[in-house]
Formats: structure tokens, C-alpha cells, sequence
């Protein structure tokens, strides 16, 4: 063959080799980044073990961000379970980190945030994760879309009255409240039931609240400090039927649209009027 005939078939080759190399690594990186911004929203799934001595208290997780903005509030009303999860599927913005969980437990029953002074067995149990890097151990970052939080109960409390940096945190809430006359629920006394609330222009979701044992037929379900006035949400709700404490495909569920007000989101929810929905929830 032809030396220069060699030559040039040789560096086609290598041209064809490097094109196809560098296609294929731009191939995998899209792919990766595609998996991380599928949505610009992140979920945060949250398991708290070993609760015993929280058992009938209410338990509350406030999402915040840098500036101590409550983004998203989940409220576990009457703790049920030793070990449970609350999912907050599509809370945190990847626009604006870092973001932090401040979390905790109405242990001396006074429905209201007391700080952490005074005796082990009288005051407020609470704690903080930072979702920064370098995580908390028992916080992991799965695919770029999802921090799960694997807390056991211990007695390594904060005092989330104040930021990181040791300020105090106003107690005056800036957001408005959803209060929602649930009503309708006769079929699932003693049943675990969950609201969610999502803004409809976002799909954010501001606010998660689980009735541990619904105890009676008709009951209130308040968030405060979640909602702004005047505009557009989404609940989810549905009922745990089948008792696995989590949204299954055989559960009775429920969706509606609603609008805020100067006072909040306050609404009466008739689940035995609603028509059933499948919800895609995750978890």
C-alpha cells in the first residue's frame, strides 16, 4: 500500500477513535447530569429510630435555608411508631443552598417550642442536621436527587431557637397557616391519615401533616407559618388503609386545589365527598 496512503487511512482511524471516545464520555456526562437535574427540586426522606420515649408527642421537622427561611414544615401529630419516615418528595430548591433540618419533639406537651434548659425529662427534645458537605453520618446523598436522613434517637440536643452561628431565630412567623376541618374520615378512625401541601406554580412542597391515630370522624389538620396569601395549592391526602405507615397502591386518596387568602389556607376537607385519586407520592 501506499506510504502516504498508510498515513492518512492511520489518521482517519485515530480521528475516528478520539470522535467516538470523546463522544462517549460527553454521552456519560450528559447522562449524569441529566439524572441530577431531571427536576429542580430535591426530596429529602427522613426515618427517625429508636422513639420510644416520644411515643404520643407531636414531632416536627422545619426545613430552613441559609438565611433561616422556613421552606417546608413536617408535623407528626401524635407519634404512633417506635421508627417511622415522613417523605418530603420535591421540598428543597437546587437554586439556593446550603439547607439545614431542624427538628423536634413536644416532649413536655406544651404545643410550642421551649428550648432545651432545665431537666432531661421537662424541656423540648431537639436536634439539627446540616446538609452541607461534609454530611452528618447518618446523611447520605443518593443520586444527586435525594438526602435521606437515618436518625436514632440521642440525647445530643440543639437548640434550634438559634441559627449555626449562635443567632437567635425570630419566633415571628412570616408565613400564613394551613388549617384544614378535616371531615368525612369516619371509615378510617384509628388509621394513620397525611396531608400534603404543594404549591401549584412550583410543585414545591411546603408542608406534610400526619395524623398518627385518627381518633374521630372529623379533626384539624394546622401547619402554621407555610402559606403565602393569595395564592394557588395542591393537597394530597390519603389513608393507610392496609397499616404499613406508608402510601400504598390499595390506600383511598384523595386530591384537590385550593386557594389562599389574606388569613392563610383555611378549608374545609370532606374526604367522603372527594373523589379518589392516585397520588405520586414515591414513598
Amino acid at each position: 500500500m501506499d506510504t502516504k496512503r498508510l498515513y492518512k487511512f492511520a489518521g482517519l482511524s485515530v480521528l475516528a477513535w478520539s470522535l467516538a471516545c470523546s463522544m462517549s464520555i460527553d454521552v456519560d456526562k450528559y447522562h449524569t447530569q441529566s439524572a441530577e437535574s431531571a427536576s429542580p427540586l430535591m426530596d429529602i426522606k427522613f426515618t427517625a429510630s429508636h422513639m420510644t420515649s416520644h411515643m404520643h408527642e407531636d414531632f416536627e421537622i422545619r426545613v430552613l435555608d441559609h438565611t433561616n427561611n422556613v421552606l417546608t414544615k413536617a408535623i407528626y401529630h401524635y407519634v404512633n411508631a417506635r421508627d417511622f419516615t415522613l417523605y418530603m418528595k420535591g421540598t428543597l430548591p437546587r437554586t439556593t443552598p446550603p439547607y439545614r433540618l431542624d427538628f423536634w419533639s413536644d416532649h413536655n406537651h406544651d404545643q410550642q417550642y421551649g428550648g432545651v434548659d432545665g431537666p432531661v425529662s421537662e424541656h423540648d427534645h431537639s436536634w439539627r442536621r446540616e446538609l452541607t458537605n461534609p454530611l452528618p453520618a447518618d446523611v447520605t446523598l443518593v443520586d444527586g436527587v435525594r438526602y435521606e436522613v437515618n436518625f436514632v434517637h440521642d440525647y445530643a440536643f440543639v437548640d434550634i431557637q438559634r441559627d449555626p452561628q449562635g443567632n437567635a431565630i425570630t419566633s415571628t412567623a412570616s408565613l400564613l397557616p394551613c388549617h384544614l376541618n378535616v371531615a368525612g374520615s369516619a371509615a378510617y378512625v384509628g388509621k394513620m391519615m397525611e396531608f400534603r401541601v404543594h404549591e401549584v406554580a412550583t410543585g414545591r412542597l411546603v408542608g406534610l401533616y400526619r395524623e398518627g391515630v385518627a381518633a374521630r370522624e372529623s379533626y384539624q389538620a394546622e401547619i402554621p407559618g407555610i402559606i403565602d396569601e393569595l395564592t394557588s395549592y395542591r393537597i394530597s391526602a390519603y389513608a393507610d388503609a392496609d397499616g404499613d405507615s406508608k402510601y400504598s397502591s390499595g390506600d383511598p386518596s384523595w386530591q384537590l386545589d385550593l386557594e389562599s387568602n389574606t388569613q392563610g389556607l383555611i378549608a374545609d376537607v370532606n374526604v367522603a365527598t372527594l373523589a379518589t385519586h392516585v397520588l405520586d407520592l414515591d414513598d
